[in-house]
């Protein structure tokens, strides 16, 4: 039956205990997903635990079958069926005829339209023989025949569906962990979450105050029940993490700063360190850890204090059971993880309450671990290179006017993803050098030690200029805002977009269109608290 989950005829057949028996199966949802059998055993079943898969228990999923369009034809078809039988009784009721020499007259104005139904015929023998006709009903009348249902039934599920496809489309993990709040009964948190957020994006885009109103209706009550559950045992639930994760987004959305939606990262890194690395083993766990990671490290560089990412463990234990999908992207963010380790370390070294032999001794340290860094970052981008040859190529800007005559477009997302946050980390790690030893700290020697192969000569080589890497990066805008990325490549780009701004020369033609553009971005895409990323 469509909408309801169960197996197939032939599957059931492979189950002898159940081959005589109307026995429903009760497959863990875990299991049902994923298309396959089920040991059954409760509360947590075997197989999930054996594969390293969450298993999510034995509640039956509750689906939404839209019956508009159904109940819309059903009424339409009574309606003809009724208007049918009345066609069929005025045709067989003969009425008396009219008196001889008389004649029906033909109405005018209102009263021709009641009696438009009313067609004379040649008299006979002075009799005027008429026949009724299907009525036509008069200019006022109001009757319905087949009223349309309303869909204010359905707001939240037309919301929900129009933010799971618009939001992060592409992303498929982090669809699946918003999703995890619509597939939630009305009792879980993450499912008020995913209203507030669903209701915010789609009022916003669509400028719906109401819904952007219930969504702020939403978002209270969910803050109250995650006060309640982070007291609790619950803390430790995937609920209230992904539904601190969804208030992020919804902060990013509703908010005129980035403020809010960083204090909520904080929060959800707070969360996953509490959890710590083992308990994001599972594939649906180490999935929130990678959308989340970038989020808690622009928290600490904006804090200057280092996380708990840049411990080793968190950079290998998660992915222990797992293949990572995509090795270029997370290596990048595990270089990106020790970031605000570095802008603490900065701070310390100009501390007013320290020694000069401390101060020389941290600076010189701290000197050698930018470089460090670099070394690092020009290796990945070789290693970039030989991964992805051929991967972009040069078209007319599509959805930007920029003062570019070309941008740059990629074959895949996540690859330009990759190399975007590394034009970003070479320009912050190199103006830390900068303003820590001054103009003699050169990026540039660095990147000779690599052993570089070109693949993509469209692409800046290891140890280009800081403006020509800020010049790359705002060439890819163009390709993160066409579609299908749209909001999900506004989201991506804006961090790179700010470091590429910060170097470009104040008052140049780049420099103003970066501006300009992210109060477009922040419009256009939802999220309102981009326009205040510069």
């Amino acid at each position: 039956m469509v909408g309801l989950s169960g197996r197939s005829k032939g599957t059931e057949s492979s189950w002898p205990d159940r081959e005589h028996a109307h026995v429903p199966y009760i497959g863990c949802r875990t299991c049902r997903r994923r298309k396959i059998k089920c040991d059954e055993r409760q509360p947590l079943c075997a197989r999930c635990e054996r594969g390293g898969w969450t298993c999510y228990g034995f509640d039956r999923e509750v689906s939404f079958v839209n019956e508009n369009y159904r109940a819309k034809r059903r009424s339409q078809k009574q309606a003809a069926i009724r208007a049918k039988n009345f066609e069929g009784e005025c045709k067989t009721t003969q009425p008396s005829a009219p008196e001889s020499g008389c004649s029906i007259p033909q109405g005018s104005g209102e009263e021709g339209n009641c009696l438009n139904g009313v067609q004379s015929s040649p008299s006979i023998n002075g009799i005027v023989v008429w026949k009724p006709q299907l009525m036509v009903m008069p200019a006022d009348c109001t009757m319905q025949l087949c009223p349309e249902l309303s869909l204010s039934a359905f707001k939240n599920d037309i919301r929900i569906s129009f933010t799971l496809a618009k939001l992060f489309s592409g992303d498929r993990d982090v669809v699946e962990w918003l999703s995890l709040g619509y597939n939630s009964g009305v009792d879980y948190i993450n499912s008020g979450a995913l209203k507030a957020l669903s209701s915010a994006f789609y009022g916003r885009l669509n400028h719906d105050i109401q819904s952007e109103n219930e969504a702020r209706t939403h978002y209270v009550g969910v803050l109250r029940r995650l006060g309640r559950a982070i007291g609790n045992d619950e803390s430790m639930s995937l609920d209230v993490l992904v539904s601190s994760m969804t208030l992020s987004c919804y902060e990013m959305i509703a908010s005129s700063s980035f403020g809010p939606s960083l204090l909520h990262a904080g929060g959800v890194g707070r969360l996953i360190e509490a959890r710590g690395p083992k308990r994001h083993r599972g594939r649906f766990e180490v999935s929130i850890l990678e959308s989340m990671r970038v989020s808690i490290i622009l928290k600490g560089m904006v804090d200057r204090k280092r996380t708990f990412l840049e411990r080793q463990e968190w950079k290998t234990i998660p992915w222990t059971s797992h293949s990572v999908q995509n090795p270029m992207t997370k290596l990048v963010q595990d270089i990106m993880c020790d970031v605000p380790g570095l802008l603490e370390d900065f701070d310390n070294v100009f501390a007013p309450d320290i020694s000069p032999r401390d101060h020389k001794m941290r600076l010189g340290q701290l000197k050698a671990n930018l470089e460090y860094h670099l070394c690092l970052l020009f290796d990945w981008r070789a290693a970039w290179e030989l991964e992805y040859p051929n991967c972009c190529y040069e078209r007319l800007p599509q959805v930007t006017d920029g003062p570019f005559s070309t941008v740059l477009y990629f074959y895949d997302f996540e690859v330009c993803i990759g190399l975007m946050l590394y034009h970003a980390m070479v320009l912050i790690t190199t103006e830390l050098g900068i303003a820590l030893v001054g103009a003699d700290f050169n990026h540039t020697i660095f990147a000779q030690r690599t052993n570089f192969v070109c693949t993509n000569p469209l692409l800046q080589p290891p140890g280009a200029s800081l403006y020509d890497g800020a010049v790359e990066i705002c060439r890819s805008v163009d390709y993160h805002l066409s579609p299908p990325h749209e909001s999900a490549g506004a989201y991506c780009i804006a961090f790179p977009l700010k470091k590429a701004h910060d170097e470009l020369p104040p008052g140049s033609l780049e420099h103003k269109w970066v501006e300009d553009l992210m109060h477009v971005i922040a419009r256009q895409s939802g999220f309102l608290s981009l326009q205040s990323v510069l």
